[in-house]
């Protein structure tokens, strides 16, 4: 049974839940509102006069989301523009609801949380800067990593057919859930597998029906979208940005080197898991989940927004602090410095630090702070589940 929340409790969150409101849901501290939302409206528009959304040019910035996702443009083409902004807002809200509720079911299992820790949770899931970004630029993380979070837990309640249906239609964002599908292989969950494809496949053959393109013209678009997002952009997130950063190498080539490392990393979490006993590997008790879910924001190509990722590996940080585990505080502190915003650390270095570091310390360490701490945060979740394996094996043994 729960225990309630004390009234100090309920008095952070609602403090917590007026920031968001004000940053997140009302936008106050700027002047566009659902840049993206606009551009998937746009894109259904177009292509209900049966225009390709895929051309380049024909938005402010290049429409590049897989086919799957443009017959839920459509639908939000529909409605008048700033409808559909306030729309998804709403239902942005309620996928953050279910973030962190979904978190706490996975990451705590069966014990249960308490008042403190539930309070903590959800003040940071309300205070983290790309939850706020989400809300205010009208993208997709809160319902992508939604939708994940209940095709595991659906799996869990042995339920792999509606499970597959909500992992499916997460791969609308496909290169921020991919390295999930990875787990799930060697998990050999068949059945949410399959009813995955199945679901992608159908929304994607809907989706090119309505657009008419093809493999090519898809493909075409993307690169014109990367050219046009450079892996240095001021919101770009991850191991390519850091690569060209320090070697100076094109966009292109360190997004292949990214993909590449992010390979080689998914490949030894598969040799590791391989090494431990079966009954270890239970899904939804995984220690691996968490890095799983990182792997895709770190190395192959992310935004800002995309950080509210951290939110589950937050909350399985949490149920791990009161284990006196070490490694648990560091990553507490890096899963922390996402509270910060972009723009106060670029104000911070302007007015005060750039008297103090040269440009290029700027440049390669605190410009790109979220990439350095998103890595930072995967390490620490790889050496856990290290870590954790090695003690269930070994409690297994005993036992």
């Amino acid at each position: 049974m729960k225990s309630s929340l004390a009234w100090p409790h309920w008095l952070l969150i609602t403090l917590s839940a007026l920031y968001f409101i004000l940053f997140g849901v009302l936008s106050l501290a700027w002047s566009a509102d659902g840049d993206d939302l606009l551009i998937f409206h746009a894109a259904g528009s177009a292509t209900l006069e049966g225009l390709d959304p895929y051309t380049p040019g024909r938005f402010s910035d290049p429409f590049s989301y897989p086919p799957a996702w443009v017959p839920f443009c459509v639908v939000l083409s529909l409605m008048p523009a700033q409808v559909a902004v306030w729309v998804w807002k709403i239902l942005n809200v309620l996928f953050l609801i279910g973030v962190v509720r979904l978190s706490l079911e996975l990451m705590f299992g069966q014990r249960e949380p308490s008042p403190m820790q539930r309070t903590i949770v959800w003040c940071y899931a309300l205070l983290l800067w790309p939850t706020s970004i989400t809300l205010f630029d009208g993208n997709t993380p809160l319902c992508v990593l939604f939708f994940a979070l209940l095709g595991l837990r659906l799996s869990s309640r042995g339920r792999p057919y509606w499970a597959g249906a909500c992992l499916g239609f997460s791969l609308i964002k496909p290169n921020v859930v991919l390295p999930l599908f990875a787990l799930l292989l060697v998990q050999a969950k068949w059945r949410l597998l399959l009813a995955a494809l199945i679901v992608v496949g159908l929304f994607t053959f809907w989706g090119v029906h309505l657009t008419g393109i093809g493999l090519g013209d898809y493909l075409s678009a993307l690169k014109v979208y990367n050219v046009a997002n450079a892996a240095t952009d001021s919101s770009s997130v991850g191991f390519a940005k850091l690569v060209t950063l320090m070697s100076g190498i094109g966009s292109g080539q360190a997004r292949l080197v990214a993909v590449g490392t992010g390979a080689l990393v998914i490949v030894i979490l598969l040799a590791l898991h391989f090494r431990r006993p079966s009954s270890t590997r239970k899904l939804e008790s995984d220690p691996a989940l968490p890095a799983y879910l990182l792997l895709g924001v770190g190395f192959l190509g992310a935004r800002g927004y995309d950080l509210v990722f951290v939110i589950p590996i937050f909350v399985w940080l949490i149920s791990l602090a009161d284990q006196t585990r070490w490694l648990v505080w560091p990553a507490l502190l890096m899963a922390a410095s996402f509270l910060i915003p972009q723009r106060a650390i670029e104000l911070a270095y302007e007015r005060i630090l750039s008297e103090i570091l040269p440009v290029t310390v700027y440049d390669i360490l605190l410009g790109p702070f979220r990439s350095w701490a998103v890595l930072a945060l995967l390490l620490l979740s790889i050496l856990l589940f290290v870590r954790l394996s090695r003690d269930r094996w070994s409690n297994s043994q005993v036992l």
